[in-house]
């Protein structure tokens, strides 16, 4: 008998926990909460605005989509919008990136170290998301009447 096929959690702690900080850091941004930030001073008012609020929208729609994905029957959908979700923030980062090289040059090393980090994060998660929705697709074109779960495709890799 195959094994059950196990996808990596969206709902460990830490992602959780991340894309939670990651809303209220644009939250914070959307309220003027620290109206001579670095983002400010980099974008501009109007350009930090909307940078704010797509990472507000990002961050809370990560948190949304990978605690729905754990309670979903088939999370292929909550699992393709998270993907989607960590791509934008991944080019969100990045486009926080380029304005602070512009205007900070080094003197900002730390908070480009932390961008950098959540940038290689999101998208190894995007990653991961593709590569995993590949084999719950190949788990549902071949189930096997005698397993009461989907099987792990890679079992028939391994032989």
């Amino acid at each position: 008998m195959k094994k059950p096929l196990s996808i990596t959690s969206p709902t460990h702690a830490w992602a959780l926990v991340t894309y939670m900080m990651l809303g209220f850091s644009g939250l914070g941004g959307v309220l003027n909460l620290n109206k001579e930030s670095a983002v400010t001073k980099a974008m501009g008012e109007g350009v930090a605005d909307v940078w704010s609020t797509t990472l507000m929208l990002i961050g809370f729609g990560l948190f949304a989509a990978a605690v729905a994905a754990s309670r979903a029957p088939r999370p292929e959908v909550n699992l393709k919008v998270e993907m989607i979700l960590c791509v934008a923030l991944a080019a969100n980062l990045v486009f926080f990136l380029v304005k602070l090289v512009e205007v900070s040059q080094s003197r900002a090393f730390t908070t480009f170290v932390f961008a950098l980090i959540f940038i290689i994060g999101s998208g190894g998660r995007a990653w991961q998301i593709y590569y995993e929705m590949g084999l719950i697709k190949k788990a549902r074109a071949h189930p096997t009447e005698a397993d009461p779960v989907m099987g792990d495709p890679r079992d028939d890799e391994r032989g």
